[in-house]
């Protein structure tokens, strides 16, 4: 379920390099986010300027799929799941009340967690969920996730930008304790906008290759791995529609 140790903790298409970029306050994140073209291009069909009917959405849940390469063959049954998140995409575009609570969102992982018997350095908190939220949406979906006036985010997260979410959290094991620690110590920024500490040594995507990065891998490989011989018949789409529940997308 995890992908190659080589790929963890990057987002793709972005390095430990990215980190400087973001020293400049003044930059727009709209404008020079996301770097890579493919993020560009799911990030435009994923605007609410752009989703005006249900196939627009349709065509934004195909592009990021693409992204991954998952189709029917990687999860039986895709394509209802994909007709039940493009309906669910399209109606939070035109009610936006009707959007995921970043509340339930953290709720969804933390259970999911509880569920596999993952370390318990793995949940996240409300307050870290809203950090790597407003971090990974100036990387990587500038346009497409729901702002208000001031350009903070909203409390609310539309169905495709929280499914992402749970996966870039358990592709990364929850929250990088560099993360954790500026989100504790009080360093994160008040505003969203331009969401990246001024202090402090967290870097986008990217977290050192040190022995407690290697005790993490172990562990959580560990666990996921005790889960699964546990649990032989297993079936990852009864999760992700699980997963869809809690999330309150509906059927």
């Amino acid at each position: 379920m995890l992908q190659d140790d080589s790929q963890l903790f990057r987002f793709p298409g972005y390095t430990s390099g990215l980190a400087s970029r973001f020293g400049c306050a003044a930059r727009d994140p709209v404008s020079e986010f996301p770097l890579s073209p493919i993020d560009r291009k799911i990030d435009g069909l994923g605007a609410e300027t752009s989703i005006l009917s249900e196939t627009n959405a349709t065509d934004y849940v195909d592009a990021l799929l693409g992204k991954f390469s998952l189709g029917e063959k990687q999860l039986p049954g895709l394509a209802s799941l994909k007709d039940r998140l493009a309906r669910a995409e399209f109606t939070a575009v035109r009610h936006p009340e009707k959007g995921i609570p970043e509340s339930r969102l953290g709720q969804a992982f933390n259970e999911m967690m509880d569920e596999f018997r993952m370390p318990g350095w793995t949940r996240v908190s409300p307050e870290e969920l809203h950090a790597f939220r407003a971090m990974t949406a100036l990387a990587l979906y500038p346009k497409s996730t729901p702002r208000l006036a001031n350009g903070n985010l909203r409390p609310t997260c539309r169905p495709v930008e929280a499914l992402y979410l749970i996966y870039l959290l358990h592709a990364n094991m929850g929250v990088q304790p560099e993360l954790r620690e500026v989100v504790r110590a009080g360093r994160w920024p008040a505003t969203d906008p331009r969401a990246l500490p001024s202090q402090g040594p967290l870097q986008l995507g990217f977290l050192p290759r040190n022995s407690a990065t290697a005790r993490r891998l172990r562990e959580y490989h560990a666990a996921l791995n005790a889960f699964l011989t546990a649990h032989p018949g297993f079936n990852f789409q009864d999760e992700v529609e699980m997963l869809f529940d809690r999330l309150g997308i509906a059927r």
